[in-house]
């Protein structure tokens, strides 16, 4: 999947292991239903080496990323 938005904010960076490091950061998306926008924050996690990517990008700035939406049934 793809979100495509702004990036709000970037979070501190949490070193896991020596081989393992994390990042969130969250993106404004804009959804537009029936002529309304609305805006929302999404929370993002990048791993290891695109961490340096994300280092590039500037707050406010557009972005695109690709996400892999993972969850567990719901019981």
């Amino acid at each position: 999947m793809n979100l495509t938005g702004k990036l709000y904010k970037k979070l501190n960076k949490e070193v896991k292991s020596d081989n393992f490091t994390i990042q969130k950061f969250v993106i404004e998306i804009t959804e537009t239903f029936k002529d309304i926008e609305k805006k929302q924050h999404v929370i993002v996690e990048a791993y290891n080496n695109t961490i340096q990517q994300l280092d590039a990008v500037k707050q406010g700035q557009e972005i695109r990323v690709m996400i892999n939406v993972k969850g567990k049934e719901w019981q």
